[in-house]
């Protein structure tokens, strides 16, 4: 009998375990993380806009809500062709950029791997639904135009900071096949050649399911 207090805290401690194994494995039911966040059409549709969002670079100019779109996707190709002239020394017109991690080198490369990487988190979390729970019209648009701003956002990242110029090259894009996770965040680039195939292979699949224009 003196052992039978023994026997209860014994159970009681492996119950409280399984317990606490099951609540810490639960996603949050107050927040959005990846696993809960694409779970139906309408939910798929916001995290596609969520794509769109880092397309446009939106951020704050002092307090102001504003979208860097230019500076990030059109300024630079302006600078460096000749179309555009500089208003600052960042190297650009002569095809010599500078590391100055505010105009255009860092925040380019940050924005379009983040245009990539919300792409990946809608691909996966469409593809992971079970069936029915969204209508195949409306995924194969919506995996169409993420696979389409997949390979913009890889292109501009294999022109700008690639030897796209030459096909057997080793330098060219750190293709991000998958969301971001602390398990592949480290990656060696790909070949030039594999950087071309990769991107095509999305534009593909973009000009089978992607319409030619939205309003979503």
């Amino acid at each position: 009998m003196k052992k039978l207090p023994v026997y209860i805290l014994l159970v009681f401690f492996a119950g409280a375990q399984l317990s606490c194994k099951k609540d810490l494995n639960a996603l949050p039911s107050n927040a959005k993380v990846e696993g809960n966040v694409i779970l139906d059409q309408k939910s798929a549709q916001i995290a596609l806009n969520g794509v769109y969002f880092q397309l446009a670079a939106v951020a704050t100019y002092g307090s102001i809500p504003s979208t860097y779109f230019a500076e990030r996707h059109e300024d630079a190709g302006g600078f460096m062709s000749g179309y555009l002239a500089p208003g600052f020394d960042d190297g650009l017109a002569t095809n010599t950029p500078k590391y100055d991690g505010a105009n255009f080198v860092l925040p380019m490369w940050t924005n379009f791997y983040q245009v990539v990487n919300a792409a990946n988190g809608v691909i996966a979390g469409i593809t992971a639904l079970p069936a029915g729970k969204i209508p195949d019209s409306a995924k194969s648009r919506i995996l169409g135009e993420a696979h389409f701003l997949r390979a913009y956002g890889h292109y501009n990242l294999l022109m700008y900071y690639s030897q796209f110029f030459d096909t057997t090259s080793a330098y060219g894009v750190m293709l991000r096949k998958e969301f971001v996770t602390t398990t592949n965040i480290v990656q060696a680039r790909s070949t030039v050649k594999e950087s071309y195939d990769y991107i095509l292979a999305d534009i593909d699949t973009a000009i089978t399911n992607a319409p030619t224009v939205t309003a979503s």
